[in-house]
C-alpha cells in the first residue's frame, strides 16, 4: 500500500514521473497507473488504491483540468478528505477546487515545502474510508524535501515544461498554415510596412489601379476624337 496516489493527465506523464521520484527519494511511497499490471480492471484498481492511500496528489495543468478522468479522481479524493492539489503549469482550476490551497510546485522550493507540509498533515492521522475500513498510519508522519532533491526536481520540471511548450507550438504548425508565433511575427511586419493596415493597403491599391485605367481610357478617347476632327 502506497502513501500517495498520483492523479494526472497522460500528456503530463513525464512531470508525474519527476514528482514520483522526488517523493520516493524522500521516503514516501507512491502509486500511479504505471504500477498497474496487464489484465487489471482499471476502475477497480484505481478506486482501491485511492481508498488505501493516505493522500491523493492531483497534478493540475492546462490538459488535466479538462480531463474527466482526473476530475473524477479529484472528486473522489476530496470526498475522502485526501485531496492535495498542485499546479505543474499555469491553468484555470475547475470551479469547485479554486478555494483549496494549491501549491505551484514548479516555482521554487518554498512551494515544494508547502506540498511537504500538506502531505505531513495528511499523514498524521489515518483517513476513514466510506466503506468502514481505516487506512493504516503512514510509516513517516513528516515529509521534508532535501535541498538536493528539490533542486533536481525544479531543474527537470522547468526543462520538461519548456520542452512541452516547444512541442505544442511545433505541432500547431503545418505545411498548409503558419503557427501562432510565426503568424504573429508576420502580422507585426505587415503593420510596420503598411501603417494604414493590410486590408486598406489592398483597397487603395485597387482604387489606384482603377484610376489609372480610367485615365488611359480617357486619353485614348481624346486621341481618337482629335484624329476624327477636320482641320
Amino acid at each position: 500500500m502506497a502513501d500517495v496516489f498520483l492523479s494526472y493527465a497522460h500528456q503530463d506523464i513525464k512531470r508525474a514521473e519527476t514528482l514520483a521520484r522526488l517523493l520516493e527519494a524522500n521516503g514516501t511511497t507512491v502509486w500511479w497507473d504505471r504500477r498497474m499490471v496487464a489484465g487489471d480492471k482499471i476502475h477497480d484498481v484505481i478506486d482501491g488504491e485511492i481508498e488505501k492511500a493516505k493522500a491523493v496528489i492531483v497534478l493540475w495543468s492546462p490538459i488535466s483540468v479538462k480531463s474527466d478522468w482526473v476530475r473524477g479522481e479529484a472528486e473522489t479524493a476530496h470526498e475522502l478528505a485526501k485531496l492535495i492539489p498542485i499546479k505543474i503549469d499555469e491553468c484555470k482550476l475547475p470551479i469547485n477546487y479554486r478555494g483549496i490551497h494549491t501549491p505551484e510546485v514548479s516555482k521554487g522550493k518554498a512551494e515544494l515545502d508547502k506540498l511537504a507540509k500538506m502531505l505531513s498533515d495528511k499523514f498524521k492521522v489515518a483517513q476513514p474510508s466510506p466503506r468502514g475500513a481505516t487506512a493504516e498510519p503512514s510509516t513517516s508522519t513528516k515529509v521534508e524535501f532535501s535541498a538536493k532533491s528539490s533542486a533536481d526536481f525544479l531543474t527537470k520540471s522547468k526543462a520538461q515544461q519548456a520542452a512541452f511548450t516547444k512541442e505544442a507550438l511545433s505541432m500547431r504548425k503545418g505545411p498548409g498554415w503558419r503557427g501562432e508565433v510565426e503568424h504573429f511575427q508576420n502580422r507585426v511586419r505587415l503593420i510596420k510596412k503598411y501603417p494604414l493596415g493590410y486590408a486598406r493597403f489592398w483597397l487603395l491599391f485597387f482604387l489606384g489601379l482603377a484610376a489609372i485605367q480610367c485615365l488611359v481610357l480617357l486619353l485614348m478617347w481624346l486621341l481618337r476624337f482629335k484624329l476624327h476632327v477636320p482641320i
